[in-house]
């Protein structure tokens, strides 16, 4: 009860550079074999919300799955 973390989002980009880039991914000219994904089942949540304090930089991508 003592422990309290909170994930807080970004926003890199404007809509329109988003979809710009949803466009390039989508046409297979933005390469995003740079991203690490990790899915995890909703009974998994909290092996998922470890996984982002343990890894070791760069891109991660959770997934919580229902």
């Amino acid at each position: 009860m003592c422990l309290q973390k909170s994930y807080i989002g970004s926003l890199w980009f404007t809509a329109a550079e988003g979809e710009d880039m949803a466009a390039t991914a989508h046409a297979g000219t933005l390469n995003l074999g740079v991203f690490e994904h990790e899915r995890f089942p909703l009974e998994r949540v909290n092996e998922a919300l470890d996984a982002i304090d343990q890894r070791s930089g760069g891109f991660t991508n959770v997934v919580i799955m229902h």
